[in-house]
């Protein structure tokens, strides 16, 4: 179980990463964008460069936006994965307790001990 949680520390470490240089593209994009307003209000400018631009911008925001929704889903499935792994062992662990505590109850009213305790 160790094992699995330095696992899960590091693909969250990765995880964590890669949304904070999606955040730097980001702000770099919306940069470009003001610049692209920014030109295009002078007078003159050339409105087809600027939809140009702004079309290719767009697009690219839209590729490192939809690589960093899939990258999220691998790593939330690999999440529930092992939160579902912990919850079965945990479970079990509960079981495994609840089984001995009684069989503790059990011997202690087997040797006299009148105290029934709930575990």
């Amino acid at each position: 179980m160790i094992h699995e949680e330095l696992i899960n520390l590091k693909e969250e470490d990765v995880f964590i990463r890669e949304h904070k240089k999606h955040i730097d593209d980001m702000v770099e994009s919306i940069k470009d964008e003001m610049d692209y307003i920014h030109e295009v209000d002078k007078p003159g400018s050339n409105i087809e460069e600027y939809t140009s631009n702004l079309d290719k911008l767009l697009y690219k925001e839209i590729q490192i936006i939809s690589q960093l929704r899939k990258r999220l889903n691998k790593f939330r499935i690999l999440f529930s994965n092992s939160c579902a792994f912990c919850i079965s062992f945990n479970s079990n662990s509960n079981k495994l307790f609840l089984y001995i505590s009684m069989k503790i109850s059990f011997a202690s009213i087997v040797n006299g001990c009148c105290s029934i305790r709930a575990s």
